[in-house]
């Protein structure tokens, strides 16, 4: 991250003349990882890929259209304020303001969200769905942490891996490790 418009990262790669495809990629593999400048190969992303609109280039940032736990909305029409969310491969949680936090706390307890349901696969996912033409919305499944060694009848030892943030102007969600590295 830069104030610095000679240094940003983002302006960067739209000057190069190298780049045919004015683009970067994160890879996260089994065993290896990668950052890729330009267009990666086809065996690396597939054809199906997602392409957003970067809303701050100050960070890797992009306008939400809503955010889903087992299809209920956690963004809905109570919130008049836009939001965001901030892909950040250094952060090991996913943040959310206080207000979303809380509400998905509340959802997630309302369900039953047990250590069990956790080790099964069968918790609520959690879906992005991003502002821009496409429809589809993505979802993480293995978005908790299960404290090794702690009494399992409390939810408190397996829990997702949220935290609340707040910041004084902006309603941002951190995708950190748990999106990235959706499993």
């Amino acid at each position: 991250m830069t104030d610095s418009v000679e240094a940003c990262f983002l302006d960067g790669i739209k000057k190069s003349e190298r780049l045919n495809e004015k683009a970067f990629t994160f890879y996260f593999g089994k065993n290896e990882s990668s950052l890729i400048l330009g267009a990666p190969d086809k065996s690396i992303r597939g054809d199906d890929v997602e392409w957003y609109e970067v809303s701050n280039k100050y960070y890797w940032e992009a306008k939400l259209k809503d955010v889903k736990i087992g299809g209920t909305s956690l963004l809905n029409n109570t919130f008049q304020d836009s939001f965001s969310a901030v892909f950040d491969t250094g952060t090991s949680v996913m943040t959310m303001p206080t207000a979303q936090a809380t509400m998905a706390m509340t959802l997630l307890r309302d369900m039953g969200l047990s250590c069990q349901m956790i080790r099964d696969g069968k918790a609520p996912e959690i879906c992005y769905e991003f502002e821009g033409e496409s429809k589809k919305s993505i979802c993480v499944h293995n978005w908790y942490e299960n404290a090794e060694g702690v009494d399992e009848s409390s939810l408190s030892s397996c829990a997702p891996a949220l935290m609340t943030l707040d910041l004084a102007r902006e309603n941002v969600l951190i995708l950190g490790q748990p999106y990235v590295t959706k499993q």
